[in-house]
């Protein structure tokens, strides 16, 4: 079965999709049409694949800017006493704060291995601290 070239519409819904942050997949669902067509439509259009990353670029600055609110900000979540709402409770997201700085600064926040054997010399005097 042949598929679909997605009309118009569907490929503005597509880019609207992909810049609120969706993936390539869950774009296309809310487009109305197939992930595979859409590739193609990549593959074969230049212009529409500049949009695509385009598109994709203002997602990942979409998706930046959430989890930064939800790192410095905070968010509400509900508080349950015997089944009922009591209040909320504000969390803040530490990991996605990490993860973001990593990203940002990987030159100052990236883990650091040491491979040189360091670690056996550590883990030795680690075992010496517990006798």
């Amino acid at each position: 079965m042949q598929q679909r070239k997605p009309n118009k519409q569907q490929r503005a819904a597509f880019l609207a999709a992909l810049a609120e942050g969706l993936s390539a997949g869950g774009a296309a669902k809310a487009a109305g049409g197939e992930r595979r067509c859409f590739l193609q439509l990549r593959e074969s259009d230049a212009a529409f694949a500049a949009a695509w990353n385009e598109a994709v670029e203002a997602g990942i600055d979409e998706l930046e800017d959430a989890v930064l609110r939800r790192a410095r900000d905070g968010f509400e979540r509900p508080v349950f006493y015997q089944g009922r709402q009591v209040g909320v409770q504000r969390c803040y997201a530490d990991s996605l704060a990490v993860l973001l700085l990593k990203a940002r600064r990987p030159e100052r926040y990236r883990d650091r291995v040491d491979l040189s054997g360091g670690l056996a010399l550590r883990h030795e005097e680690a075992l010496d601290l517990l006798d």
